[in-house]
């Protein structure tokens, strides 16, 4: 901001005050060594860059109008000299007049859109300007005439400081569309101060009107600054709410906290790393830090963050844990980076705004959309960095795609650098080959353990009440330990923990004497301890140990200790069961507790207790199950009923009844899945059934209208399909309810019958009744402050029983609500294929700006319709050229009312400009392009989702128009296409756009679904095409979307035919990337709602392309033969189970569990498939694989052919209520 003191009206005074101007503005300029203005001196030299810019732009094909700074120049011309008349400057003064403008020229002319608005940004400022020479003779009356000179040489350099900014933003060709209409809202504002300006010439100025002139402008940017800050920043934590990105600021924190004194000082020196750090190859972009489980890696990542953050560098990171395995996906990594990077780079919060409110299903699911938007943004900044640590804790696909990502961005961002620290495993190893340096820590961080350990042994030490002579004699007997880590951190603090729990000198000597070898023994001797204690201690130990191994969510310690004190048949909390011991002293160091979190210390932990070098230890299909009795049983407390009164409630909260509750209602259902999923003692599943039978019964929904609900069918409940139908039909009705929320015109109904209508179970009601409760107490000073000490300080929930705060909740009720009101998208648009017609709204204004954005066909009037009146024909149809080359599409409109039947290029133009499908169509019909006008239509339908604005390039937009416009010509004779070739062609080209409202217009307007179309000189239904050659074989991801879907419901529901069953079976061919799965299955029931058949063999199409086991149950249960041979009439012939055992990977060892569980017969073992050359399937990998034996499942899917059933479930029956 360009802001000085006022001064007086005296001649030399105002020479001083432009100097000081001068001397403002280069200030104000950064990398003022780009800026050499004093060099520049007439407008001469400015007229031969300007020819010398026109020269190369012709050269290269893209010549601009630059007539049109002339205005300009002239203004600024008659303007110095003016100035050199009445005020006698110094050149470096002049020199501001004509040197920014040189400069803008140089910097934007390469890039097509930054200089035009280069162009009509100076044609505003040459039309805002007074004529000078015109205004000559009213100067030498007005005694002021030096300050108002002043005013306008202040309003210039404003102008050109605002745009020279906006062309210093490192990668602003990148973001120009998202961050210019700040820049341009600004310039609007100088504008008006000039005009204001322009106001003093032919009257007496004051010093009062000189100062509030002044004034007036430094005001109005500032207030816009500080409002357009304001209003960014509202916006961007709004989005931050809605979006909730995973960052991973307090796992920083907890590992610097963690981490000891005078250690990980070696990587800084280390020759591999310097490479790294200061190399500028594509070959040392990534840094691979390599090492076994435990060895540091992760205080090595943390610090590097702090030291590149102390240094002011850009330093992304995620610190990934085996914890938080299920959520962790590439989109919610992304989310964490793009936010980390906003938070310190604010001025780019805007492409994160734009990218919310124009394409929010994008933003908040699409890996693809997410990537270019951080990509974008890192080609912003300067030399940033990325951190990945724990790559090896999350899924194998998940780690493999996110590398793959990063890889991707890398390649363009040449400045980027990442850090990837993870465990050296084969799928990384294989990924970052000649990709990434590597460093491996094990043999570079023996000091930093030793350091660590001497660290723990005399704090251990020091805690001790014991003599000199044992304090020294401990020290030495411990000093051998180090030695033993091999280069883990993990054993050492493993071991001097477990010495910190022996008694007496002669148990710490024994221990040192037999040191455990490795991690595996290290955990063995902890496990060993805890089976040779009193059986009570030995229980509750392995129950938290399960509970934490088998957990949905990372566990509160509260929860923890509330679930121990629940056992089979209780009906209320018996608070004198509540464990008094410390549980980490229970479990040993095995175990970790950070604040109110607790954990596995390490994830091998987990990996060990589960696998077979424990035993294994925890059965993981026994802990889910027990864990699903205890969340049952928990659920049929008497609070838990509808029938009590809210005291009772408030007194079942007040005594701390409900801490479990959350996570109960949430994931019951999921432990009960995870227990039957790989399950091999019918005895504990006859017992599940009955208590799931009792359980239902219990909290059976008597409003609920199982007649007119629908059952899908859920593959991890197939076990009870054969031996329990009632169970698993209801089961499958809870874990569809379970996917949604309350429909937005219930959630406020005080009838609870309708309310909870469409819930099989009581659970929701129960849970919303009690967080009424809840909130009630919450408010009362004096409940709060015993809700605090029961359940911690974030006592302030979310009231979305699935959402994760529902749980964890928020120290303060601001944030809570801020959090809420981003479930409460209640304003929905009006258009149905619109993407906001189910997302929604949070505000009416918000919605009223998208509708006019996206789906209003009117134009404004901001243009004087008057200005085209009087212009004959030749004149008006020049300044359509003008209006089409500068954007004007406003003008443009208003050109075509007074132009005889235009042509049909500047028809398809708007097509291009026009960003709505209102707007589109509304002036193709007007202007008279009908629907054979097929090359306007076909432009619009390549423009893929209507609604949203797409940026064009203005000169290739013209040059395409030109040589389509050719090609029509030529092509049709100038006559014009058929109406019955044109319908069907421009419907090929919508669907192979993915223009939903194109398809739309078209089949209101007659075109034919069931009329063939060309297809590379196949005859095909327009359906059959959409599946067979765009759905997903089409190399532009953007047509992967759910928009294809919405083009499949319309072709449907025109009456497409889907009896002969071809679309499905090409549906079925079709490869598939994992984040297309729903999709896919999405248009496979969305085929078979419409009658599609299902081939008998379709079991052998998804084997041969993708192994869907979940599009396989669909066609099992609408026809396909799970015994059918993979030849039709050789009976001997391989079944689909047989070809699964001819494939020996992962997704076939799945396949053919899958097969198994839903039917397919083999007499095969595990002998046999080793004997039989025919077979390449391993059992021993298909047990690793799928995590049970071959023999097992073969023994289990027989036992079910014969098992008996249970009796129904009367759901109906009376529960007498427990006393």
């Amino acid at each position: 901001m360009l802001v000085r003191a006022p001064s007086s009206s005296s001649a030399t005074s105002v020479t001083s005050d432009f100097d000081v101007a001068v001397s403002d503005f280069q200030g104000e300029v950064a990398n003022q060594e780009l800026f050499d203005f004093n060099a520049l001196y007439t407008v001469d030299d400015l007229y031969n860059e300007i020819q010398k810019t026109q020269e190369e732009q012709g050269r290269s094909r893209q010549l601009r109008n630059m007539n049109k700074m002339r205005p300009l120049l002239d203004c600024l011309e008659q303007y110095s000299s003016v100035l050199n008349t009445f005020v006698q400057v110094k050149p470096s003064v002049l020199a501001l007049i004509w040197g920014p403008i040189q400069f803008l020229i140089i910097v934007s002319r390469n890039y097509v859109q930054g200089f035009d608005k280069v162009i009509k940004m100076t044609r505003k400022l040459g039309d805002c300007l007074p004529q000078f020479k015109t205004c000559a003779g009213l100067f030498r009356e007005n005694k002021g005439i030096r300050d108002i000179l002043y005013l306008f040489y202040k309003d210039m350099l404003e102008f050109y400081l605002i745009l020279l900014k906006l062309f210093q933003v490192k990668g602003w060709k990148i973001l120009l569309e998202v961050l210019w209409p700040r820049y341009a809202a600004k310039i609007d504002i100088v504008m008006a101060s000039i005009e204001n300006h322009s106001l003093l010439l032919d009257r007496e100025v004051t010093f009062a009107d000189i100062r509030d002139a002044r004034d007036a402008r430094s005001r109005a940017l500032k207030e816009f600054e500080q409002n357009e800050t304001m209003r960014e920043s509202q916006k961007f934590w709004d989005y931050r709410v809605s979006l909730s990105p995973q960052l991973y600021e307090e796992a920083l924190e907890r590992i610097k906290r963690d981490r000891c004194k005078n250690t990980c000082e070696w990587l800084a020196d280390h020759e591999e790393f310097q490479r790294w750090l200061n190399g500028r190859r594509k070959s040392t972009a990534f840094l691979w830090l390599s090492g076994i489980p435990g060895a540091g890696k992760s205080h090595l990542s943390a610090s590097f963050i702090a030291r590149m953050r102390s240094s002011g560098k850009t330093i992304l990171f995620a610190f990934l844990s085996f914890q938080h395995q299920e959520t962790t996906t590439v989109v919610s990594v992304i989310h964490s980076l793009i936010f980390q990077l906003l938070y310190k780079h604010q001025h780019l919060r805007p492409a994160l705004i734009k990218a919310y409110e124009n394409d929010y299903t994008e933003l908040q699911s699409y890996v693809e959309y997410n990537q270019q938007l951080l990509t974008d943004l890192l080609q912003c900044i300067e030399a940033p960095y990325i951190v990945i640590d724990g790559l090896d804790e999350i899924a194998e696909k998940e780690r493999q795609f996110l590398l793959k990502r990063l890889l991707q961005i890398s390649n363009q961002c040449p400045d980027l650098k990442v850090l990837i620290s993870s465990r050296e495993d084969k799928d990384i190893s294989t990924a970052l080959h000649l990709k990434a340096l590597s460093l491996p820590i094990r043999q570079n961080n023996a000091e930093d353990i030793k350091t660590y350990f001497d660290f723990r042994v005399k704090d251990w030490l020091d805690s001790l009440d014991i003599e000199d002579d044992t304090y020294s004699s401990l020290e030495n007997l411990v000093q051998s330990i180090p030695s033993k880590a091999e280069g883990m951190f993990l054993y050492a603090r493993l071991v001097i923990e477990h010495l910190t729990n022996q008694t007496d000198l002669e148990a710490i000597r024994k221990e040192v004497e037999y040191l455990p070898t490795g991690l595996d023994e290290a955990y063995g001797r902890i496990i060993h301890r805890i089976e040779n204690m009193y059986l009570p201690e030995k229980n509750v130990a392995s129950r938290i140990l399960s509970w934490l191994a088998c957990a949905k969510a990372p566990l509160q310690r509260k929860e923890i200790m509330q679930a121990l004190m629940v056992q089979e048949g209780d009906d209320d909390l018996v608070v004198e069961r509540r464990i008094l011991q410390d549980i980490r002293r229970l479990c040993g160091p095995i175990i970790d507790v950070d604040g109110e979190i607790v954990s596995f210390v390490h994830f091998t932990a987990k990996e060990y207790l589960t696998s077979i070098h424990s035993g294994p230890f925890i059965s993981e299909s026994t802990a889910h199950t027990e864990i699903a009795h205890t969340c049952m049983t928990y659920l049929m407390f008497i609070c838990f009923d509808l029938q009590v009164s809210k005291d009772e409630l408030d007194d079942a909260l007040l005594r701390g009844h409900c801490v479990l509750q959350a996570y109960a209602t949430s994931h019951w259902l999921y432990h009960v899945k995870q227990g039957v999923r790989d399950r091999t003692d019918s005895a504990e599943f006859r017992r599940l059934c009955q208590k799931i039978s009792t359980f239902l019964a219990r909290r059976n929904n008597p409003s609920f209208d199982r007649k007119k609900a629908r059952v899908e069918n859920v593959v991890e409940l197939n076990p009870f399909q054969k031996e329990e139908k009632h169970i698993y039909d209801t089961l499958c009705l809870v874990n569809s309810s379970d996917a949604l929320e309350l429909p937005e015109h219930l959630k406020f109904s005080k009838d609870s019958r309708l309310k909870y209508s469409g819930e099989p179970l009581t659970l929701r009601q129960c849970w919303d009744e009690m967080h009424d409760r809840w909130e009630a107490l919450v408010c009362h000073s004096d409940h709060q402050i015993i809700m605090e000490g029961i359940y911690g300080d974030r006592i302030f929930k979310c009231n979305h029983l699935m959402c994760t705060f529902s749980r964890i909740g928020f120290r303060a009720k601001v944030e809570r609500d801020q959090h809420t009101r981003f479930h409460k998208r209640s304003f929905k648009c009006g258009y149905p294929s619109c993407k906001f017609a189910k997302i929604g709204f949070f505000s009416q204004n918000q919605l009223k700006q998208h509708t006019e954005v996206s789906h209003m066909g009117s134009v404004g009037q901001s243009f004087n319709e008057r200005a085209t009146v009087d212009l004959d024909q030749v004149t008006l149809e020049q300044a359509m050229l003008d209006a089409v080359e500068l954007g004007e599409i406003e003008y443009l409109d208003v050109i075509l009312d007074r132009v005889h039947q235009p042509p049909l290029n500047f028809l398809m133009h708007i097509a291009y400009l026009r960003g709505s499908k209102a707007a589109v169509l509304d002036t193709l019909e007007r202007r008279g392009a009908a629907i054979d006008d097929r090359e306007s239509l076909r432009l619009l339908a390549h423009k893929g989702d209507p609604d949203s604005r797409i940026p064009v390039s203005i000169g290739s937009a013209m040059s395409r128009i030109r040589e389509e416009y050719n090609i029509y010509q030529s092509s049709a004779g100038g006559r014009g296409i058929g109406v019955a070739e044109g319908p069907q062609t421009v419907l090929t080209e919508a669907i192979e756009g993915g223009s939903v409202e194109v398809v739309r217009w078209l089949l209101e307007h007659n075109a034919d679904v069931k009329e063939p179309i060309l297809d590379h000189k196949l005859s095909v239904t327009p359906l059959d095409y959409l599946f067979a050659r765009q759905l997903f074989r089409s190399k532009d991801k953007r047509l992967r979307r759910p928009l294809m879907q919405d083009i499949a419901q319309l072709l449907l529901e025109s009456g497409s035919n889907v009896k002969n069953g071809s679309s499905l079976h090409n549906l079925v061919q079709c490869q598939i990337q994992p984040e297309e799965q729903a999709t896919y299955l999405s248009m496979a029931k969305l085929l078979l709602k419409y009658g599609s058949s299902v081939r008998k063999d379709a079991l052998h199409y998804v084997i041969g392309c993708n192994y869907s086991w979940e599009l396989a149950q669909l066609l099992i249960e609408n026809g396909a033969d799970i015994e059918i041979p993979y030849t039709l009439n050789d009976p001997k012939a391989a079944t689909p189970l047989g070809r699964c055992l001819t494939a020996n990977h992962k997704k076939a060892a799945e396949f053919a569990k899958f097969l198994l569980e839903s039917g397919a017969k083999t007499q095969l073992k595990a002998d046999d498939l080793s004997r039989g050359k025919e077979f390449k399937l391993d059992p021993k990998k298909f047990a690793k694989w799928t995590g049970t034996p071959w023999d097992d499942l073969v023994d289990s899917a027989h036992r079910s052919e014969a098992a008996a059933a249970l009796p129904p479930v009367d759901f109906n029956m009376a529960y007498p209520r427990p006393r």
